[in-house]
């Protein structure tokens, strides 16, 4: 799960999200409500999307079960890239998290609910596939070509995607003040 952070105070945005969100939900409950889907449909968030969804390998590794099949091999860890891919999506949160900095609200949120590409993506995230003793090592290490543990295929994308999904995020926050302004000015 990936986090972007639109900034406050520091930079691009001098907006306090959760006030901005509150007056939205006062002034006009219409509006507010077409927010998330605003921001998840911004041109960024979407080539952030479908870039992650590229990423993902036909077959990460020789022997890992591809496809939906029950009868050769049941079990939700079968590789099957369409069905990885559906299941990738973006979320919107309209609350600062308890403990999250306040320069910071994670308002997007790129989610994998496939347990095969969890395990792809985070396979030897604890550095144990130095250890050859350690659970999993070969199974990370024959997955190092991807890049190393913690992060195959999201991060990457976040982290190029990240700049221009911030901007359009401030933008549409920076429209959505100014609403809010001009209607509790009338």
């Amino acid at each position: 799960m990936s986090r972007l952070r639109v900034e406050i105070d520091d930079g691009a945005l001098n907006v306090d999200v959760g006030l901005l969100l509150r007056d939205l939900r006062r002034i006009d409950p219409d509006l507010r409500r077409e927010v998330p889907d605003r921001i998840k449909n911004t041109a960024a968030a979407q080539g952030l999307l479908a870039d992650v969804r590229a990423r993902q390998p036909a077959q990460p590794t020789r022997g890992w079960n591809v496809g939906p099949s029950r009868k050769t091999s049941p079990g939700r860890l079968n590789w099957s890239p369409g069905r990885i891919r559906q299941q990738i999506t973006l979320n919107f949160r309209g609350s600062r998290p308890r403990g999250a900095p306040v320069t910071s609200w994670p308002v997007l949120r790129i989610q994998s609910k496939n347990a095969a590409q969890n395990v792809f993506e985070l396979a030897g995230a604890k550095g144990d596939y130095k250890d050859p003793r350690a659970r999993g090592a070969a199974l990370a290490r024959s997955l190092n070509r991807y890049g190393r543990g913690g992060s195959r295929t999201i991060w990457p994308a976040v982290e190029e995607w990240a700049g221009r999904i911030e901007r359009e995020i401030g933008d549409i926050f920076e429209e959505y003040a100014k609403t809010v302004n001009r209607r509790r000015a009338a």
